[in-house]
């Protein structure tokens, strides 16, 4: 089996918006959550892999929930952004790598390294 959870980029270093703190708070919450029920697994000798995926800014419906439309448009025109087929790709990987395998963490972002 594998228990794939999904966290950000957030979780590895604070955005730059300063209303987003306790949005990378819960992702880092994530990570430690991904860890601990690793380790909770490996003591229980229950045949699991864990794994975190930690996009970086993807082009969703998240900032125009947040901040509206026009101000999320500017979001994704200001920055390159994944799209969800990106990260699609970054879990099939991950959960179809070979059996004795265990990706721990991946961090998928755009190449301008922005987001």
């Amino acid at each position: 089996g594998h228990v794939l959870h999904v966290s950000s980029l957030s979780a590895h270093r604070m955005p730059d918006a300063a209303d987003l703190g306790v949005y990378a708070a819960s992702k880092a919450a994530v990570r430690a959550l991904a860890e601990a029920t690793r380790r909770e697994l490996r003591a229980a000798k229950k045949p699991y892999r864990v794994s975190c995926l930690s996009p970086g800014l993807v082009e969703s419906d998240f900032y125009a929930a947040k901040c509206g439309e026009a101000r999320g448009a500017m979001v994704y025109a200001a920055a390159d952004a994944l799209d969800a087929r990106d990260v699609v790709e970054a879990a099939l990987f991950v959960v179809t790598a070979p059996p004795h395998v265990e990706v721990a963490d991946v961090l998928v972002r755009c190449t301008d390294g922005t987001a």
